[in-house]
């Protein structure tokens, strides 16, 4: 809806996921307060049941006034932003290129849930203290919504691909660190390069997404993608099985950061998907 409604696409998604990242940043610092008073698991997610509702209802009040484009109007932009306007599903999905990108935004999202699901416990396990675990957790959060921000800003005169590239190196850096987590510096570079990485994220595969593909078939491809990127959720999983085998969250993030290691890499190596084949694909369809 925002990439068909607003020209300057990088900027509004950086907007979006800067609002929407402020919610990690006062989550855990919610539960901490909640828990020091008393208030029980139950009472803390009914709150957030409510609130929900709440903004689901404003969600449907105020969404239908958002002008969306018109495929024909979706194409025109594409083209003025010299993006392939021709691309269409099934030729996209047979490219090296979008699966690459899909795979890059699913190791973000696999270290991001990872992280989110054991660096309370990890850092407890180093000698960090209940509060300063939260606090910590929520300026990784804070420095996220700064990167969707900058992001956004840095993403209208910056190559999306880029842009992904940083993320992947920042995420996996981070992964890296928060596993050796030894001393407080190392967990000041986890928690910029966590944040950062992660709001980057966001809004450059997004972007790296319609550069490649163009505006005509953006939406069944990032929607695939999504449903693809479900998989990272193996990684909490598999990694609560290392963690009873060995003792140690350590390998479930420095595994990660290999991960992150290998899409840098790929991302790297590959190129802009050729406009002929996008032209073959348009001919074929008609």
């Amino acid at each position: 809806m925002l990439s068909t409604s607003f020209t300057r696409r990088s900027t509004v998604l950086g907007v979006y996921f800067t609002i929407g990242n402020l919610g990690a940043v006062a989550g855990p610092l919610l539960w901490y307060g909640s828990q020091s008073s008393g208030m029980d698991w139950r009472s803390y997610w009914l709150l957030f049941a409510l609130a929900a509702l709440v903004v689901g209802g404003f969600c449907m009040l105020t969404a239908g006034r958002l002008k969306i484009a018109s495929p024909a109007e979706a194409d025109a932009a594409a083209k003025s932003a010299d993006a392939p306007a021709s691309w269409t599903v099934r030729r996209a999905l047979a490219t090296p290129q979008f699966w690459v990108v899909v795979g890059a935004y699913t190791a973000c999202l696999a270290i991001n849930t990872t992280t989110h699901g054991f660096a309370y416990q990890h850092l407890l396990e180093h000698g960090i203290a209940k509060d300063s675990a939260s606090q910590m957790i929520s300026l990784s959060a804070l420095v996220c919504a700064i990167g969707s921000a900058l992001a956004g800003v840095v993403g209208e005169k910056t190559s999306p691909r880029a842009l992904t590239m940083f993320s992947l190196g920042c995420l996996g850096l981070s992964a890296a660190t928060l596993a050796s987590s030894d001393s407080p510096a190392m967990l000041i570079v986890w928690m910029i390069t966590f944040g950062g990485g992660l709001g980057f994220s966001y809004v450059s595969t997004a972007m790296l997404l319609q550069e490649y593909f163009g505006q005509r078939a953006s939406l069944e491809l990032y929607s695939i993608m999504m449903a693809v990127s479900t998989s990272a959720a193996v990684g909490p999983a598999l990694g609560g099985a290392i963690k009873d085998a060995t003792g140690s969250f350590s390998p479930v993030f420095f595994g990660l950061a290999a991960l992150a290691a290998v899409l840098f890499v790929a991302v790297a190596l590959v190129r802009k998907p050729g406009e002929r084949a996008a032209q073959g694909t348009l001919v074929a369809a008609e």
